[in-house]
C-alpha cells in the first residue's frame, strides 16, 4: 500500500466539519489517468448506523403512576429496540427566482430562500410479548395528549395542583448522531425536540382459521422541531466521550449459560454419562 500524504486530512476544518475529513486537494483518480501515489486520499465516505439517546422523556411521565416505568420502557423502546429510525435527513435545498437573459432562452436564477428537510422520524420495528411497546404508546397519547372520549389528556383527572400542559409535558427529546468509521468523531448529529406519536399503530383482531398467527409490526411516526448545526455536533461529541468503549467486544461477552440445568445433568447418562460409563467399564490395557 502506498504511503499517505503528510496532509491527506484537512487540518482544523472546523468550519466544513467537526470529524476528520480527507483532503480533497488529492486523491483524484478521474483524470488524465490514476494516481495510486495517492489512493488512500480515495477513500470513499461509508455511512454507519446512527445511534440514539433519549435526552428528555414527557415530563408527564413523572407524575403517572409508574412513571420511571413508563420512562425506563421509552428509553429501551427508542434506544435497543428499534429494528429502524427513518425520516431523519437534514439537508438543505435551494429556491431561486428567475429571470430572462438574453434571447436564446438562458435563465438568471438568484437564491430566494434555503430550507433544511424536516426530520420527521420513524421507529420500526416488532412488538414483544403482550405489546409494551404499543401499550406505551397508548398511554403516551391518551394520558399526556388528548383521551378520544373527553378531549382533555387523562392525566387531568389526576387532581395534580398546578398542573399545565406545556409542550414537555408530552414531548420527548431524542439525540441522533453518526460518528466515522473509527467511532471517535462526529459525522453528523440532529437534535429533535417536542417529539410526539402520531399513531399507536394497527389494534385489529381476526378470525379466520385458515390463517396462522402473525408478528405485531409497528411503524410510528412522531411530530418533532428538529436542529442541526456544528453546536448540535459538538454536543454530540461531549456526550459520545461520556461512553467508555473500552473492551466491549462482543466475542469477548461470557457464555449466556453458567452451566448445564440441574434437571438435565440430574439425568445423567447422554455425552458425558456414556464416556464416563466407559471408561468405567473399558478393559485395561495391559
Amino acid at each position: 500500500m502506498t504511503r499517505r500524504l503528510g496532509d491527506s486530512f484537512i487540518q482544523g476544518g472546523q468550519g466544513i466539519g467537526r470529524s476528520p475529513m480527507v483532503n480533497g486537494i488529492y486523491g483524484g483518480q478521474a483524470g488524465w489517468s490514476t494516481n495510486l501515489r495517492e489512493i488512500v486520499n480515495a477513500t470513499p465516505h461509508v455511512s454507519k448506523q446512527a445511534n440514539v439517546l433519549l435526552l428528555s422523556a414527557p415530563l408527564g411521565f413523572s407524575a403517572l403512576p409508574d412513571g420511571n416505568v413508563l420512562t425506563a420502557n421509552l428509553k429501551e423502546m427508542f434506544e435497543t429496540h428499534a429494528l429502524s429510525w427513518t425520516g431523519l435527513d437534514a439537508g438543505l435545498e435551494a429556491e431561486f427566482a428567475e429571470k430572462a437573459v438574453g434571447g436564446a432562452g438562458e435563465i438568471l436564477e438568484t437564491v430566494t430562500k434555503i430550507r433544511r428537510t424536516r426530520t420527521q422520524p420513524v421507529w420500526g420495528g416488532i412488538d414483544l410479548y403482550g405489546r409494551p411497546h404499543q401499550n406505551l404508546i397508548e398511554v403516551w397519547m391518551t394520558q399526556l395528549m388528548e383521551d378520544p372520549e373527553t378531549g382533555y389528556p387523562g392525566i387531568v383527572t389526576l387532581g395534580i395542583d398546578g398542573l399545565d400542559m406545556l409542550l414537555d409535558m408530552s414531548g420527548a427529546t431524542v439525540l441522533w448522531y453518526e460518528t466515522d468509521p473509527s467511532n471517535q468523531y462526529i459525522s453528523k448529529a440532529t437534535i429533535t425536540t417536542a417529539m410526539q406519536p402520531r399513531l399507536t399503530g394497527d389494534i385489529k383482531m381476526q378470525r379466520d382459521k385458515r390463517q396462522g398467527g402473525e408478528q405485531l409490526e409497528l411503524s410510528i411516526g412522531f411530530t418533532g422541531v428538529s436542529v442541526s448545526t456544528y453546536g448540535v455536533r459538538l454536543f454530540a461529541q461531549q456526550l459520545h466521550n461520556q461512553i467508555n468503549f473500552y473492551n466491549a467486544n462482543p466475542n469477548l461477552r461470557p457464555a449466556p449459560l453458567d452451566g448445564v440445568d440441574p434437571d438435565v445433568d440430574a439425568v445423567g447418562r447422554g455425552l458425558r454419562g456414556g464416556i464416563e460409563e466407559l471408561g468405567t467399564t473399558a478393559i485395561l490395557q495391559a
